[in-house]
């Protein structure tokens, strides 16, 4: 399915891609039932970002638009009247099984075998695990997400600290694995009954961004802009400690903030790995209009390699022991 999208407006990339769904499921151009791509099938077609396509996703489910079924995908929610009716069709059609499976001799409790091995053989064989990585930077989660997508076979679900509250919920709704950051997770509490593995995520600034501070010399008067005061507190410590000569002021800004201030006299400009997803449209291109005349370095942040080994082991422990039919 193409998703044709025209980002003109100041509003986050998310919101005006979900609006655009909206609009599409409103109009009737998509109908109910309909199966939306998934998060790698549209991120490739767009040229967004994954976790910029799973936010606008996310969006559409809280605004009851779509439902995402796990294992299967997200699709366009029904009416009550059009569920009611694949219900009916779906008793119907378990009716007429159990009467060939009856007529072939089989006893209820043989019945129920065979479904239970099919059920499992359809939902657990190469069905996604579930993950949740929980940040409160959205500069950081932004990274720590590009990270696990990168992991086969994983679905990946964000959360910020403020979201944590709904954790136990979230757990219940088929969360397999949670990651965060270590200081993250000293605010993480995981009822134990729920088994689930807690990864204490490693994060650190990229080398290829420690490399371009680096040759930063004596002179360079730089702008540090970031969403979040935790991501700009520090970038500005690692521009003093890679970069100590640079003379570095740094601002926080909204979304959709004006930057021009900022921006005005700098010879660099240091703003977030994904910051054209981060920001809105307008700040995103007054920051790409500066760059005419200041170099633009995107600060980018990345799970350690350890943890990602970590997260891949989970993932396929999890796999394995779905395909041998063990909770």
């Amino acid at each position: 399915m193409y998703i044709g999208v025209t980002f003109t407006d100041g509003k986050p990339i998310y919101r005006q891609l979900a609006e655009t769904i909206r609009g599409d499921i409103e109009s009737g151009k998509m109908r109910p039932g309909t199966k939306l791509p998934t998060v790698r099938e549209l991120s490739e077609q767009l040229g967004i970002a994954r976790g910029t396509i799973k936010r606008a996703y996310d969006e559409l489910a809280r605004l009851g638009a779509v439902e995402m079924t796990q294992g299967r995908g997200t699709f366009v929610r029904r009416s009550e009247r059009e569920e009611m009716s694949r219900k009916e069709r779906a008793m119907t059609a378990i009716d007429s099984l159990l009467e060939t499976l009856e007529e072939l001799s089989f006893s209820p409790a043989e019945m129920a075998i065979f479904f239970d091995l099919k059920l499992k053989e359809r939902t657990n064989h190469d069905c996604d695990v579930r993950i949740a990585v929980i940040e409160n930077s959205p500069e950081i989660l932004f990274a720590m997400t590009d990270g696990v997508y990168s992991i086969e076979g994983a679905d990946v679900f964000t959360y910020t600290a403020e979201s944590m509250a709904h954790m136990s919920q979230c757990i219940g709704n088929g969360i397999d694995l949670i990651i965060a950051r270590s200081d993250g997770c000293k605010t993480l509490s995981v009822d134990a009954e729920n088994k689930k593995t807690v990864i204490k995520a490693g994060v650190d600034v990229d080398r290829s961004t420690v490399a371009r501070l680096a040759r930063l010399g004596k002179g360079v008067s730089a702008a540090v802009i970031a969403l979040s005061d935790t991501c700009l507190e520090d970038m500005i410590r690692k521009m003093r400690e890679y970069a100590p000569k640079v003379h570095a002021c740094g601002k926080t800004v909204a979304p959709d903030a004006a930057v021009g201030d900022v921006l005005a006299n700098k010879n660099v400009i240091v703003v977030p790995d994904g910051y054209m997803t981060l920001f809105s449209r307008k700040t995103a291109e007054e920051i790409n209009a500066a760059s005419k005349r200041a170099a633009i370095i995107q600060f980018r942040y990345a799970m350690d390699s350890g943890t990602l080994m970590s997260v891949r082991d989970a993932v396929h422990e999890i796999r394995k022991k779905r395909r041998l039919g063990i909770t």
